[in-house]
């Protein structure tokens, strides 16, 4: 069970559910017969060897909005709207939307050199979803709202910045894993990747404000179940 944050100041994230509402629209159009299925995929999907070589670099974007499933498109887009409303008012929404499609091209470009230097095998395997990009909208999260309590799974209760970076971590381990011979359908580098573009914003985005007039800080009252 989630709980949504509580402010002073109550205002729809408009980003963030145009976001959504794009991908949703995207899924059920795919979803009308494997003929569009396979339409999307293999025109929007990306390949690493192929933007390793320079060609079809749209599809840093366009993959982002393709899903596999409905598993696949319902997980993505539930987390997207725990944490990117707090993100989001963090930038604004036109900030936010340059941050989220930042953070889904770098992870894409991140999976596909790894994969393309380490695992070439499967450097024409075609990669969707906008996994990467929420990775970093969490990442962002941990940074801009540290020491709010994420309860995980209902065992102990950890702060944001402890974790997210667990889930950080975890990928990592996975993604090495893949490295060594171990098969997965799941891009690991992809998330990690996205993580580390979020992490990347997020800093900056602070280094760059810190001298600006002094704001108010809205109270946020967050308890978020995982």
């Amino acid at each position: 069970m989630f709980y949504t944050p509580v402010t002073t100041r109550i205002s729809l994230p408009y980003a963030t559910l145009g976001i959504i509402a794009i991908n949703v629209v995207i899924y059920f159009i795919q979803s009308i017969s494997p003929v569009y299925y396979n339409y999307f995929v293999l025109n929007f999907g990306l390949i690493p060897y192929e933007i390793i070589s320079g060609v079809n670099l749209q599809t840093l974007i366009t993959s982002m909005f393709i899903h596999g499933s409905f598993v696949h498109i319902f997980f993505n887009m539930y987390i997207l709207l725990i944490f990117g409303p707090a993100v989001e008012r963090k930038y604004g929404p036109a900030l936010f939307i340059v941050f989220y499609i930042f953070c889904g091209v770098l992870a894409g470009v991140i999976h596909s050199y790894i994969t393309f230097l380490f695992i070439p095998v499967e450097a024409y395997t075609i990669t969707i979803g906008a996994s990467g990009a929420i990775f970093g909208v969490m990442a962002a999260y941990a940074v801009n709202y540290p020491n709010q309590y994420l309860f995980l799974f209902f065992f102990t209760p950890l702060k944001a910045y402890i974790a997210i970076t667990l889930f950080f971590v975890l990928e990592t381990v996975l993604g090495l894993a893949g490295l060594f011979g171990v098969s997965s359908s799941i891009a690991h580098f992809a998330h990690v990747g996205g993580f580390i573009a979020g992490v990347i914003f997020a800093l900056i985005y602070r280094q760059l404000t810190r001298r600006g007039p002094k704001i108010k800080k809205e109270r946020d009252i967050e308890i978020i179940y995982l």
